[in-house]
C-alpha cells in the first residue's frame, strides 16, 4: 500500500477501535511496516487519542508473546502473492495470501479478550482462498464479529480498492454485523448499533449469518434481487445451475439454445461471432425454463453485471470460476413475459434504426421536420414517464442510504391512523438534512424494507390535494426560499409515490418548530439517519459546509 491510502486507514481503524470502546486496552500494535514508518513520523497526536500512554509500534510480529495483546491495529499489504503456510505446532497446513500471514500470526499475540482490527482487501470474502482461510481461523478458534466496508475516498487515487475492516476476536459467534460506510459516517450510531442490534439498514449495520456473507458486492446485489422479487411477483429465484443443461470452455460451437459469456474482465453475454479468445464458456440451457437471448440480456443487465461482479476473483482483472458462475441466483419471470421483453426489445432496435435514418435525412429533406418533431416530442414524454417510474424502483430496490430515504407516510400515523405532527415533522427534518448535507432524495408511501403502500395509504384525497398539503408545509415550516432546491412529483408504480429530491443548499437551513415563530433547529444526514446540530458543533459545521459570503 501507499503511504497517504495507509494513513487514512489507520486513523479510520483507532477511531473504531475509540467508538467501539476498546481504547482503554493495556497494548496497541500496529503490524504493517508502512503504518509502523508513519506512526514513527507522526505527531503522536492520533496514539494520545486512545487514552493510553502503552502503546507498541511493530512492523513485526516474532518475538512477541502469545495472548499478551488487548487490542491490534494492522493494515496488512493487499494484492500480495498466495504462500503455503505450515504450523505442525498447532496442526495448520493452509494456502493464504502472504499479507494475511501478518494477520493470522498476530491473532495468537490476543488475549482472550482481545480485539484485532485489519484492513483487508475485498478478496478476503469473495476468493476460494478467503472461505478456505475464515475456515481455518474458526478452527483455530477466532470469529469474525464484524466488518466494514470503506468508500473509496479512503484509498483513492492511489487506489481503486475498498478495503474492508474486519475485527476478530476469540468470542463464537454464528453471525456478523456488517456495515457500509460513508465519509460522514457516524461510528458512534454504528457502534450503538452493534451494541443493541436494532438496526435493519446495513449504513447503520445489520446482523448476518456469517457463512451466507460472502463480500458487499454479493451481499448488496442479493438484496437488490430480493427487492425485485417484492416488485414483481411473477419474478422467480432460480439456481442458475438449474437454468443451465451443460457448460462447456472448450470446443464451443454455435447452437441456438446456448449463451455465451466472457469470464475475464467484462462479464459480457454475447453472441457466438463475438467469441474472441478462450476466455468464454458456453451454457446450454433449458429452454423450457428460459430463452436464451433473455438469460443473456439479463446477465447483460445492470443488475446482472452487479451478480457476476459480486462472486467474481482477482482485485485487478476480475475473473469468474465455472463453479462460482454455476452458483449464482437469477430471478427469471415466466416464459410468456420472457418472449413479451424480447419483443419489446426488438420494436426498440427497430425504432432506434428508424430514428437514425430521420435524423440522417433531416437535415436535406426539412418538409417533414414539424411533424416528426410533433411525434418525437409525444414519444419522449411517454418515455420520461416509464424512465421516472424505473429510476424510482430502482432507487427502492438499492435501499436507504445516507442520500435516500423512505417514509411510509408524510401525514398519517399508520398505527393510530390519524393525522400526526410527528411523521410530518420527521419528513421535514429529512429533507432539511439533505439540503444543509449533499442532498438526497425522500420517497413517500414506500415503507423500510422496499415494500409500496403508496400515498393512497396516507391522507388521501386525489394527487393535486396532496401535493397542496406538501406545498403548504414546505412553506409554513422550511420556507418557499429554499424551493428552488427542491422537486417534487407524484410518480405513478400501480400506486402514487411522493418523490422529493433535494439539491445542496447554498446556505444553512432551518425547520420552524411552529407556524409563524422564530424557533428552529438545524438538521444535517449522518449515514443513514437526521442529526439535530446544536451549539458550537452547529457554528462549525456552517463554517466549514458552506460558502461565505
Amino acid at each position: 500500500m501507499y503511504d497517504k491510502s495507509t494513513k487514512n486507514i489507520i486513523e479510520l481503524l483507532l477511531k473504531i477501535s475509540a467508538a467501539f470502546g476498546i481504547t482503554d486496552s493495556k497494548t496497541y500494535i500496529i503490524s504493517d511496516p508502512f503504518s509502523s514508518h508513519y506512526l514513527a513520523n507522526s505527531s503522536k497526536e492520533m496514539i494520545s487519542n486512545l487514552q493510553s500512554n502503552n502503546v507498541d509500534v511493530l512492523n513485526k510480529i516474532h518475538g512477541v508473546p502469545d495472548n499478551s495483546i488487548d487490542l491490534i491495529v494492522a493494515s496488512i499489504p493487499w494484492l500480495s502473492n498466495t504462500i503455503r503456510w505450515i504450523d505442525k505446532q498447532k496442526h495448520v497446513d493452509i494456502s493464504l495470501r502472504k499479507g494475511w500471514m501478518i494477520l493470522y500470526q498476530s491473532l495468537f499475540k490476543l488475549k482472550d479478550t482481545g480485539t484485532g482490527l485489519y484492513a483487508v482487501e475485498p478478496s478476503f470474502w469473495a476468493s476460494e482462498a478467503g472461505r478456505k482461510f475464515r475456515g481455518e481461523l474458526n478452527r483455530q478458534g477466532f470469529y469474525i464479529n464484524f466488518c466494514f466496508n470503506t468508500p473509496i475516498e479512503y484509498c483513492y487515487p492511489m487506489t481503486k480498492i475498498k478495503p474492508n475492516i474486519v475485527g476478530i476476536s476469540r468470542a463464537v459467534t454464528n453471525k456478523v454485523f456488517i456495515t457500509s460506510l460513508e465519509l460522514n459516517s457516524s461510528l458512534e450510531t454504528i457502534a450503538s448499533s452493534f451494541k443493541k442490534m436494532l438496526s435493519t439498514t446495513i449504513n447503520e449495520g445489520v446482523l448476518v449469518d456469517k457463512d451466507m456473507f460472502l463480500g458487499f458486492d454479493r451481499y448488496n446485489a442479493q438484496q437488490e434481487l430480493v427487492a425485485l422479487s417484492k416488485q414483481y411477483s411473477n419474478f422467480k429465484k432460480i439456481p442458475l445451475n438449474r437454468l443451465v443443461l451443460d457448460i462447456k470452455s472448450k470446443a464451443l460451437t454455435d447452437l441456438k439454445d446456448s449463451v455465451y459469456l466472457r469470464l475475464t474482465g467484462n462479464f459480457k453475454a454475447v453472441s457466438f461471432d463475438k467469441v474472441i479468445n478462450k476466455n468464454y464458456v458456453q451454457l446450454i440451457v433449458d429452454q423450457e425454463k428460459v430463452i436464451p437471448n433473455y438469460l443473456s440480456h439479463y446477465l447483460n443487465s445492470e443488475l446482472g453485471q452487479k451478480i457476476l461482479n459480486s462472486v467474481s476473483g482477482g482485485s485487478v482483472i476480475p475473473h469468474l470460476s465455472k463453479s462460482d458462475l454455476m452458483g449464482i441466483d437469477v430471478y427469471i419471470p415466466e416464459l410468456k413475459l420472457q418472449k413479451q421483453i424480447l419483443e419489446v426489445e426488438k420494436s426498440i432496435d427497430t425504432l432506434t434504426t428508424k430514428l437514425d435514418g430521420f435524423k440522417n435525412e433531416l437535415a436535406i429533406n426539412p418538409v417533414s421536420c414539424l411533424r416528426i418533431g410533433e411525434e418525437t416530442d409525444k414519444l419522449l414524454k411517454s418515455l420520461d414517464l416509464v424512465g421516472e417510474s424505473d429510476e424510482v424502483l430502482s432507487i427502492i430496490r438499492n435501499g436507504e442510504t445516507n442520500v435516500v430515504e423512505f417514509k411510509e407516510t408524510l401525514l398519517r400515523n399508520v398505527e393510530t391512523g390519524q393525522k400526526d405532527k410527528i411523521m410530518i415533522n420527521m419528513v421535514l427534518k429529512t429533507i432539511c438534512g439533505f439540503l444543509n448535507t449533499s442532498g438526497g432524495t425522500l420517497l413517500i408511501g414506500v415503507k423500510d424494507d422496499g415494500a409500496i403502500p403508496g400515498i393512497e395509504n396516507d391522507i388521501y384525497v386525489n394527487d393535486d390535494k396532496y401535493l397542496k398539503d406538501f406545498y403548504n408545509l414546505f412553506r409554513d415550516y422550511i420556507g418557499l426560499g429554499k424551493s428552488t432546491f427542491v422537486n417534487w412529483k407524484i410518480i405513478r408504480i400501480n400506486r402514487g409515490i411522493l418523490k422529493i429530491s433535494c439539491a445542496k443548499s447554498d446556505d444553512p437551513v432551518y425547520l420552524k418548530l411552529d407556524k409563524g415563530t422564530d424557533d428552529e433547529k438545524f438538521y444535517i444526514r449522518s449515514n443513514p439517519a437526521t442529526e439535530e446540530l446544536k451549539g458550537s458543533k452547529l457554528v462549525e459545521y456552517i463554517n466549514k459546509h458552506f460558502k461565505k459570503v
